[in-house]
């Protein structure tokens, strides 16, 4: 729309922009203090001096490689005033978002469900790409089996348990990408999230010990709802300890009359094929992980130039949308030009393709340069699993 203003939020606009998250999201209002707690950035849209639309934004640090972030912005209870749907306004304040987040952020994320939703559709409209699917595992009518025990815990109570913690998750999820970094302060930042603070939903450690601690479940219990794993880990990875820890749930479950468990993981996590042969039913792909870059040739610079050994050879990506020189020719030098679709080569520099494969089957296109620049181009961004935890929920 012509009269709209799309802008970053300032100080002066945030009850405007909260009671308007609160009109679209009656069923969850979000109080201004634990707006505070999570950061209160976000884009909005104004038209004569009213916000009709706000994009929330959480600002967290996920996992590229062992030992590298990247920064992100996640959008959450995206809204619009309900006259003024459905006329561009949400792809606006994308846009809005993309402008004043470069030079703060490497990335607008998103966490989405329903794939053939119109809501899914807005996020692929407004540049959004796949970067992770996930599936619920459901365990009906769990069984109690002895005791379990069971700590209620909230951000001051998991704060004490983080050291330890952090080692069984660790050994389960230290190949992996694309969650927030675990450390300190990690778990604390999580249970403070408005998603984990309502007055109807509780959060418990299940903690399986030896001499120290073996592997443990964070699971939350929902007012009517079913038992949720949140987070699954454990310090050895043997089958016979996984099988105890979701047997745990399963009882802690049983225990509070809840007739059904859930857990939510990407196809790789090592949970899967326990859940599998323990029979824990499976759906199919349900929530998405979905990105974008906000600036190409800054995010190739600032986290894989210094992974590239070309000798003396150049670097250029083409998209259907943007075409950048990432690695200048030394003189007389060639160039290898990478001609790909828009979404691959967002995927490509977080990690989640192949390219080899991609130039081998002919959907990454290259020329200027020889085999061997190809081959060290294509092993320098190294593909990584990336794994899910409803933890991490926004």
């Amino acid at each position: 729309m012509d009269d709209v203003q799309y802008r970053e939020m300032r100080p002066e606009d945030a009850e405007a922009a909260l009671a308007l998250r609160n009109s679209v999201f009656a069923h969850a209002p979000l109080s201004m203090e634990r707006w505070v707690r999570s950061g209160r950035q976000a884009a909005i849209a104004v038209r004569q001096g009213a916000v009709v639309g706000a994009i929330p934004l959480a600002s967290r640090d996920l996992v590229l490689t062992p030992g590298r972030t990247l920064r992100a912005s996640f959008e959450f209870a995206v809204g619009t005033r309900e006259d003024l749907r459905s006329r561009g306004i949400g792809s606006g304040m994308v846009g809005a978002a993309r402008a004043f987040l470069r030079d703060r952020a490497d990335g607008l994320f998103v966490y989405r469900g329903a794939e053939r939703s119109d809501g899914y559709r807005f996020y692929v409209k407004s540049g959004h790409h796949d970067l992770l699917y996930t599936r619920a595992y459901h365990l009906p009518e769990p069984v109690p089996a002895g005791e379990v025990e069971a700590v209620a815990v909230d951000a001051e109570r998991i704060a004490a348990e983080e050291e330890r913690l952090l080692p069984p998750f660790m050994n389960t999820y230290g190949r992996f990408a694309g969650y927030p970094e675990r450390g300190p302060g990690a778990w604390r930042r999580a249970l403070t999230s408005p998603v984990f603070t309502r007055p109807s939903t509780a959060v418990f450690l299940l903690p399986l010990r030896d001499r120290e601690l073996l592997a443990y479940a964070l699971v939350a219990v929902r007012e009517g709802g079913p038992v949720q794993a949140l987070e699954l880990a454990t310090r050895d990875g043997g089958v016979a300890t996984v099988r105890r820890l979701l047997a745990a749930v399963a009882a802690f479950a049983a225990r509070r009359g809840r007739e059904e468990v859930l857990v939510q993981l990407a196809d790789d996590d090592p949970f899967v094929p326990v859940l599998q042969a323990m029979g824990w039913r499976a759906d199919p792909r349900g929530l998405v992980v979905m990105g974008q870059l906000l600036d190409v040739p800054a995010f190739f610079a600032r986290h894989w130039a210094a992974a590239f050994r070309l000798e003396g050879a150049g670097l250029r990506v083409w998209t259907p949308a943007q075409d950048h020189l990432l690695v200048p020719p030394a003189p007389g030098a060639p160039t290898l030009s990478l001609e790909m679709k828009e979404e691959t080569l967002h995927r490509w520099l977080l990690g989640r393709i192949d390219l080899a494969r991609r130039l081998r089957e002919g959907t990454v296109s290259a020329y200027g340069a020889d085999g061997r620049v190809q081959e060290a181009v294509a092993a320098a961004i190294p593909v990584r699993p990336w794994a899910y935890h409803a933890l991490d929920w926004i």
